[in-house]
């Protein structure tokens, strides 16, 4: 998001989707009593200066960044996308980015989560029908519990001050 700054244009766009998820083969369906399952996607485009093929082809990697000029204009370690790629392969899904130079990024990942089946049975009559309630749990992480799907709250974590304007 830091590169938007660098573009005449800017503009960054946040999307998310949540859709039914099912890997267990046909044939083992009626061996397994499978939780509920969701695949969560997550895309961030921004209008910044964007990145080659070549810059693309290292950003995943430890202690890499797009190209030498990235890390002295905005600093950084090169570690950030690793531990991102790292967290959301732990979480069963992966990341991606596309990229056109001059034209900006998009970066998108996915995760699967499993249905919070202990939420779904406190709902209420009360809930509105046309509210779209999902909730989901990572393993040991905290329940995220998303109750409207018309007023989302996403929360951007950035500890560079120069970043946080």
């Amino acid at each position: 998001i830091k590169f938007t700054s660098q573009s005449s244009t800017k503009h960054i766009s946040i999307r998310f989707s949540v859709e039914a998820y099912n890997d267990t083969p046909s044939s083992l369906s009626s061996l397994v009593s499978p939780v509920p399952q969701k695949k969560l996607t997550v895309s961030v485009t921004d209008t910044g200066i964007g990145m080659d093929v070549g810059e693309m082809s290292v950003l995943f990697q430890r202690f890499q960044q797009g190209n030498l000029n990235t890390y002295q204009q905005y600093g950084g370690s090169g570690l950030g996308l690793y531990i991102c790629k790292l967290m959301v392969h732990l979480m069963s899904g992966d990341i991606t980015v596309t990229s056109n130079l001059g034209q900006g990024s998009t970066f998108s990942f996915y995760i699967i989560c499993e249905e919070d089946q202990a939420h779904d049975d406190k709902m209420t009559s009360s809930t509105p029908a046309t509210s779209s309630s999902s909730s989901f749990s990572i393993s040991s992480l905290p329940v995220i519990t998303r109750a409207d799907a018309r007023s989302p709250h996403i929360l951007i974590v950035e500890d560079n001050t120069v970043n946080q304007k």
